[in-house]
């Protein structure tokens, strides 16, 4: 609705028309108002003045704003435009007559020029009774049961919808307007396309049954018709369609029921029947008879109760009888129900189950008249019954039999449940452990993970895998359980309780503890392996350049006493590089059978001579010997007993243990060990430290390295043993170590030929390899000092061909030093045999770092004369070089 008026121009314009004119205006029904283009009335007929209660007189001094409500200057302004432009305008306004009443008024004016003046000439009809009609239609067409809709008849696109078609069919009238029921899915083309032919025959589409897709894809079945109507000269489309989705489903429910008691009245496992027990047959019996017991329908419909009793197997008819006879003695009133299974015999001699549930009736003189009931054909039910009786004795063993504990417990965390593996790995009875609350048994600082666990497999309803826990065993140790589990709930979601399994993996993680420990172990042995090679060339320097020093130099000299004290400093830090490379990769064992007590013995003896410790030495007199590297063993016993004297500085006393221990064969162990047990009587080592002990460079003393324990586990280790520490506060600690006992009591392997005494040799040709040139002048000057020709090389390829040519010009080297490695080229092992090769008589003497090399513990067995260990001074190379030049023409030829 608009808030326009009429406009007024001037005054007196009645006497300016013609009379026939203003006879016509003023007898029109419609009111009729002249104004001008400032909205001043200047004429106004008699309907005007009836419609809006005022005199003509008052009207004419009034203006469009005085009776219209809604009236905007700026609007008027913009249709008095409007008005012009066109010359005609419509539209509809709301105009308040003097009673306040408002009037809606179709305007339709007209715009005129008389005597040089604008005017409006507005003939308006009073509609408010029409659009009230049409409110009401609207609200009627909006608000109706049914789906109603309006589309153009020409493009088929949606003019209006109703609610209830937006609420059935799920598109709101937004996304329908503009749309064709083709475009929005709703209905199929094939049908648009056939009632649109329908509609040009005969003008309208009778009630047809149609199948619609709303929105979300559901399929809605509906009654739908359809007439043509014109509204405002556009030919539309009035559809009217009934939702008769919810009427069909109806109709398929009942035609289910209908067809579900037609199959149970004649079912192929339900047996209707009315025996009449006073006539002796049954007043109605399905046919099903027959195809479950195989009897003619006909012949087993004369069966009396008597004969029926005879049909039922032997040890069942008792059972039948009984039931009979005590509900009939319980009944009340004159009927009684009972229910029982029985097998009933086939026609074949077979026998099938069947469940029985009747009503029996009595007459009024209470004797037992007829039962009407159904039998059911159970015998699957049975044989699955029997299958699952199998299955859950099958279950019960599999529990009662398997390796892992397996429990039931309820929702407070007790069990309820336990198989007897619980007193394999706890120590409880299950009987002891039902008893008990779950976390009574774990360890406190695992309550809120099981708590967490439970709680999610609860609300989840899931199950838990994989997760560990400590328990605490009946002989106060922790044992560490992984637990898998879920909870059990009844058919109404109710939660019963849990269910799980458990296993011990104590041994398995103590095993993985290990393993992490020798992997640890291993990374840092290459480091250290690398760095004490490293450091024995640097020591070798110094060592070597100390030697030549104090032979420059004459004793009373004041620096002597200093020199002395490097070369002691020197070796100590010699020392160390041999603890490092006893754990590197570089210090493999090199066996022999050996004597373990006089090792125990001789260690015995030397580190704990003049101690404030007592030493207590318990060896069995048949102790077996051992396959073992013996330095490596000594360095292992003499840790032990340092550590134990040392963890008893008030004195103490330390004991020593050794045994035969026998196992049982397994595919990787061997059965027979020697056991070494080291104990002291100390303060003990506390359990945070326990842990840490066999670490590389962990140690609690103010000038330890922290090697000597690390040294210790990688030497047993290395000889297939295992080493093992436990610890009390107050009582001290013990070493167990376990070693391989010798499958043989021979010792192995050649012993060297001794170089012959007292001879010195002065002289020869020397050819020197090594990469470290420090190392290759230090020895140089040695040797020069000595009288010799030297010849240096830093490169295994350059080392070999020097030889050769010396060989071919008949002057072949005296002597010939290799460093063992090499990096990036041949090493001394690589360059021996190619020199042994074209000289079986080559005196040659190996030298390294890796002073735990199995070449530098057996040299000669890989081709050397001779061995120098890093880092070494002028007395050892000068002792080691006139020894291999006292023997050279005696070794016997090597043999690869």
């Amino acid at each position: 609705m608009d808030e326009f008026g009429t406009k007024r121009s001037g005054e007196g314009l009645d006497d300016s028309m013609p009379a026939l004119a203003g006879l016509a205006l003023e007898s029109a029904q419609d009111q009729v108002l002249w104004v001008d283009a400032a909205g001043r009335f200047v004429f106004a007929n008699g309907s005007a003045c009836r419609m809006l209660e005022y005199t003509r007189e008052e009207l004419l001094a009034m203006s469009v704003a005085d009776i219209s409500p809604d009236f905007i200057p700026q609007i008027w302004d913009e249709h008095w435009r409007e008005l012009k432009e066109a010359g005609r305008l419509v539209l509809e306004v709301r105009q308040r007559s003097r009673s306040g009443k408002f009037l809606l008024i179709e305007i339709s004016a007209t715009y005129l020029q008389h005597d040089g003046r604008e005017y409006s000439c507005a003939f308006g009809k009073d509609i408010s009774e029409r659009v009230q009609i049409e409110q009401k239609f609207s609200i009627a067409f909006s608000q109706a049961p049914l789906l109603m809709a309006i589309n153009d008849l020409q493009s088929g696109e949606f003019l209006e919808a109703n609610n209830k078609f937006c609420e059935v069919s799920g598109f709101s009238h937004n996304e329908l307007a503009g749309k064709t029921s083709k475009e929005i899915g709703w209905m199929s083309p094939d049908d648009c396309d056939g009632f649109m032919e329908i509609l040009r025959q005969d003008g309208r589409v009778p009630e047809s049954e149609v199948v619609f897709k709303a929105k979300d894809g559901r399929s809605v079945t509906c009654l739908y018709s359809a007439e043509k109507i014109n509204l405002e000269g556009r030919d539309c489309l009035l559809s009217t369609t009934v939702d008769i989705t919810q009427r069909k489903n109806d109709q398929k429910a009942l035609d289910y029921a209908n067809q579900c008691f037609e199959q149970a009245l004649n079912g192929p496992r339900h047996i209707l029947y009315r025996l009449n027990v006073k006539k002796g047959c049954y007043d109605y019996l399905s046919p099903t008879i027959e195809t479950q017991t195989g009897y003619p329908h006909a012949q087993f419909k004369q069966t009396s109760l008597e004969k029926l009793v005879e049909y039922i197997h032997p040890d069942d008819r008792g059972h039948f009888l009984n039931q009979i006879h005590e509900q009939m003695s319980r009944r009340v009133g004159s009927t009684f129900c009972i229910q029982v299974e029985y097998r009933l015999r086939r026609a074949d001699g077979t026998y099938c189950w069947v469940h029985d549930a009747s009503t029996g009736c009595l007459d009024q003189a209470g004797e037992l008249e007829y039962f009407f009931g159904s039998a059911f054909d159970i015998t699957e039910r049975k044989r699955i019954e029997g299958l699952l009786s199998q299955s859950e004795e099958s279950y019960r063993l599999l529990v009662e039999q398997s390796v892992a504990w397996i429990w039931t417990a309820n929702a407070a965390l007790k069990h309820t449940y336990s198989n007897d593996n619980v007193l394999k790995i706890l120590g409880y009875s299950s009987r002891e452990l039902c008893a008990m609350n779950i976390l009574e048994l774990v360890h406190a600082d695992d309550h809120d993970l099981i708590k967490k666990k439970v709680h999610e497999a609860i609300s989840e309803r899931c199950g838990w895998n994989g997760v560990v826990l400590r328990w605490l065993a009946r002989d106060g140790s922790w044992r560490f359980i992984e637990s898998s589990g879920a909870p059990i709930f009844d058919d109404e979601g109710t939660l019963l309780g849990l269910q799980g399994a458990n296993t011990d993996i104590t041994e398995r993680l103590l095993l993985e503890q290990e393993r992490e420990k020798g992997q640890r172990l291993e990374s840092l042995g290459l480091l250290a392996g690398g760095i004490a090679h490293d450091f024995n060339n640097i020591l070798t320097g110094i060592a070597g350049n100390l030697s030549l020093a104090k032979m420059m130099i004459e004793n009373d000299y004041s620096a002597m006493g200093r020199l002395e004290e490097c070369e002691k400093a020197a070796k100590r830090a010699s020392q160390l590089t041999q603890q490092l490379l006893t754990f590197a990769r570089g210090g493999e064992p090199v066996k022999k059978t050996v004597d373990l007590a006089r090792l125990v013995n001789e260690a015995a003896s030397f580190n704990l001579r003049g101690s404030s410790s007592k030493v207590v030495l318990l060896l069995n007199d048949d102790l077996w010997p051992i396959d073992a590297d013996e330095g490596q063993i000594s360095q292992v016993l003499n840790n032990l007993l340092i550590n134990a004297a040392q963890a008893m500085p008030e004195g103490g006393t330390v004991t020593v243990r050794a045994d035969n221990l026998v196992e049982e064969a397994t595919s990787d162990k061997p059965e027979r060990f020697v056991r070494l047990i080291v104990s002291d009587s100390g303060s003990g080592i506390p359990a945070d430290i326990l842990q840490k002990i066999f670490d590389p460079y962990f140690t609690t003393k103010a000038r330890g390295t922290g090697l000597g324990l690390s040294s210790v586990y990688s030497i047993v280790k290395r000889h297939g043993g295992t080493v093992t520490v436990s610890s009390k506060i107050g009582y001290g600690s013990e070493f167990v170590i376990r070693l391989p006992a010798a499958s043989s009591t021979k010792a192995s392997g050649p012993d060297l030929q001794a170089a012959p005494q007292g001879v010195t040799v002065s002289g020869g040709r020397v050819l020197v390899m090594d990469d470290d040139e420090i190392i290759i002048d230090v020895v140089s000057m040695m040797l020069t000092g000595a009288g010799c020709e030297v010849d240096t090389c830093n490169d295994g390829d350059e080392t070999f061909l020097r030889y050769q040519m010396a060989v071919e010009q008949g002057l072949p080297y005296d002597v010939v030093f290799l460093d063992l490695t090499m990096p990036g080229g041949m090493g001394g092992r690589e360059v021996a045999a190619r020199i042994r090769a074209i000289d079986p008589h080559a005196a040659m003497i190996v030298s390294s770092g890796y002073s735990d090399d199995a070449v530098m513990s057996d040299f000669y067995s890989h081709g050397f004369s001779g061995a120098l260990t890093k880092p070494f001074e002028m007395d050892s190379l000068m002792g080691e070089f006139n020894r291999v030049m006292g023997m050279r023409r005696t070794l016997p030829d090597y043999v690869e």
